[in-house]
């Protein structure tokens, strides 16, 4: 469930969420019930219907055309699950799942001029520091 707008980036449009999940270790407690969890989570959406087809053209919400805003998407997904996998959960927000609504898909109807849309779910790690690393300790990395 989408609880509120994060923000938008030229890619994604962020979402505090919750998941609801049943715990697989939980045996019944009354018949045909199941203990179930709400996961805080992060839900990052991308609606490909709000890129341009042509290649090379842009819009005022992005530099992606359709093409590259697969690719895009495609390879954050291959990075998290490939060299950043040993980090999640550790500095990388671990990540619960990737959802898809294949082209010509919109709210469970076939629509034929849609293109398809994605959903990251990331575990939610709380709001950005609101110090700089300066701020906070002192510490400059540029050199003076």
């Amino acid at each position: 469930m989408l609880d509120r707008l994060i923000g938008h980036g030229r890619l994604y449009d962020a979402f505090c969420a919750r998941l609801f999940v049943t715990r697989p270790d939980s045996a019944p407690e009354v018949e045909g019930e199941q203990v179930e969890l709400e996961l805080p989570v992060v839900a990052k959406l991308v609606d490909f219907d709000t890129f341009p087809t042509l290649p090379g053209s842009t819009t005022h919400k992005t530099t992606f055309d359709l093409s590259q805003a697969k690719k895009a998407v495609m390879n954050e997904i291959e990075v998290l699950c490939g060299p950043l996998a040993p980090l999640q959960g550790v500095v990388v927000p671990r990540l619960i799942g990737v959802w898809s609504c294949p082209p010509g898909m919109r709210n469970g109807r076939w629509a034929r001029e849609t293109r398809g849309a994605v959903m990251v779910v990331l575990e939610d790690v709380g709001d950005c520091a609101e110090l700089s690393l300066e701020e906070e300790s002192g510490f400059s990395p540029m050199v003076k």
